[in-house]
Parts: C-alpha cells; structure tokens; sequence
C-alpha cells in the first residue's frame, strides 16, 4: 500500500474512534475549533434541507470569535474589494456563501473574517485537466461504487446539516478520497485529495496558533471535514467542537 491510502485511512480510523465535544459551553482562554459545512450553491436550493437561512443561523449560535472563511489569502483583498463594491468576482460565483452568510454574520457579531484555505491556482489547473481527461473520474468500479453510494446518501438525506456534519459521512467521504487518491492521485497532481486536504490544514492550523484561546468556527466545504477534523486533533491543546451540538 502506498503512503497517500495509508494517510487517507488513518483518517478514515480518527474519524471513526474519537469525535468532537457536544457541549459547546464556553471555557475561558481554550483553544476551540468548530468546523461547520458548506455545500456552496447549493444552499441557494430552497427546496434542499440546507438553505443560506440554515447555515447563517447555525453561525450566529456558534458564537465566533474568528470566522474562518474559504477563501485564500492570495485573493482576499479582490474578494473583500468586489463585496465592498456589490460586483461579480469568480470565488463569489464559486462560493456564494461568503456574499450570502459569511460576510453579512461577520458584520452583524463584529468578529474578523480570516483567509482560511490553502487553494492555489496549480490546483483548479490540474483538476481542469483531468476532467477533461477522464470526466467521470477513475473507472474503477470500487471508487464508482464510494462516489455513488456518497451522492445517494446525500440525495437520500437532502444535504441536511445534521448528516452533513455526522461522522458517518465524514466517513463515506475518507472512504470515496482514499480510492481517488489510489487510482488518480499521480493524475491528479496537486488536486489529488492528500495534497489538497495537507495545504488547507497548514493554513488552518497557522491560524488556530494565531488565534489560541479564542474561539474559531470554520466554515468550509463538507468534503473537506473530515481532513481538517483529523488535523486538528493531533494538535495539542485544541478543542474541535461537534457542530451537531448546536442542532
């Protein structure tokens, strides 16, 4: 077995044993990380289980001291500029809920947005060229079956947020990432799910070493929970709170 599915099934492992703290009273000067999901525009769907409404509400009761945002630190100032301005910006399009949610919350608790994700644009040129090449991804029957079996639980499950943020499908998740980093990792290059999943934990944990004894809710996509989850434990100190909690 390769390194990369050792990685991706030690995660597969951590998620499965130990998990977030449901009680998210407040404990002075800890450390404390809440990872909440996005699923981008797809919030905009009224008739999903998981609207804009949905995710603004369960921000507000997170009660942050820092809002992690996914949005890189190389495009903050166009993204910040291009909300200021109410004009169009690419990363607004791609992530809809900085503009609806984010930003707007932020503003309302007055608590700082930070640049959260570790993207870099060899990664949107690298997945770019592999859909072009292999559009429905690996042919392998084991990471069609993981891919399928995840779209239909969510289907099943109208992307509501308690099964969005439930360890059963952080784990559904690690499982269908460990077959594509497997059969299209090298393919992938820097959008294979181990490296993308290593540049997103550095920036995250930079910032929970810069904001210790606060509290920070990540807002992020869902996909990328369990990798961030998995971070964050073995960083001591740190409290990674169960956002279900607040369900």
């Amino acid at each position: 077995m390769s390194g990369a599915p050792r990685v991706a099934l030690a995660g597969l492992l951590l998620v499965a044993c130990g998990g977030p703290e449901y009680d998210l009273a407040r404990v002075p000067e800890r450390t404390e990380v809440l990872l909440l999901a996005s699923v981008h525009g797809r919030h905009l769907d009224e008739d999903l289980d998981y609207p804009s409404e949905e995710l603004a509400a369960l921000l507000r009761a997170a009660e942050p001291d820092v809002i992690v945002a996914e949005l890189p630190p190389a495009g903050e100032a166009r993204v910040r500029a291009a909300l200021a301005a109410g004009e169009a910006d690419p990363w607004l399009e791609a992530f809809p809920e900085l503009r609806e949610v984010v930003f707007p919350v932020a503003a309302e608790l007055e608590v700082p947005v930070v640049a959260g994700s570790g993207w870099r644009r060899a990664v949107t040129e690298a997945r770019r060229a592999y859909a072009a090449e292999e559009p429905a991804g690996p042919g392998d029957p084991r990471y069609r079956r993981a891919a399928a079996h995840l779209a239909r639980r969510d289907a099943e499950e109208d992307l509501d947020p308690e099964w969005m943020h439930a360890a059963a499908r952080w784990r559904l998740v690690a499982w269908r990432d460990r077959l594509l980093e497997r059969f299209a990792g090298e393919a992938l290059g820097p959008a294979a799910p181990s490296r993308r999943h290593a540049e997103h934990a550095k920036r995250l944990r930079e910032l929970v070493r810069a904001h210790a004894g606060e509290r920070l809710v990540v807002v992020f996509d869902a996909d990328d929970l369990w990798a961030l989850a998995e971070a964050l434990r073995a960083m001591e100190g740190v409290t990674l709170l169960d956002a279900r909690g607040l369900l």
